[in-house]
């Protein structure tokens, strides 16, 4: 067995832009140092990163995501970046009237890459 761990709150944010919900590719840790990824979406990236930790903190106890603690989402959170992301509220105008119309169903995107202690079978 190896424990991998991550000491400081390690985490990365991507923000995807908006797009058509369709069209949306996803995210995965795949090949990746990350043990998992939430993905929010929503009006704007304030939003679609609030959605992302709902979603994290949903499954939080589960024995898929053991190791996911409420204290290391609240660390995360805390971090400059993440303050500044969930601050945004505003969406330009030219999306809002994309949105309004007939394309409609589009949204912005962001993903959460986490890491956190995890034993792994080698």
């Amino acid at each position: 067995m190896i424990l991998i761990t991550a000491g400081e709150p390690e985490f990365k944010l991507v923000d995807h832009g908006v797009t058509h919900w369709q069209a949306h590719r996803g995210a995965s840790v795949a090949y990746t140092k990350w043990t998992k990824c939430f993905t929010g979406s929503g009006m704007s990236e304030g939003e679609a990163l609030e959605d992302a930790f709902a979603v994290a903190e949903g499954v939080i106890g589960s024995t898929r995501f053991e190791g996911l603690t409420q204290e290391y989402l609240d660390a995360v959170r805390r971090q400059p970046l993440v303050v500044d992301m969930l601050g945004q509220t505003a969406i330009d105008d030219e999306i809002i009237a994309a949105i309004d119309s007939e394309a409609g169903d589009l949204y912005h995107y962001v993903t959460l890459f986490v890491m956190f202690d995890k034993k792994v079978s080698v």
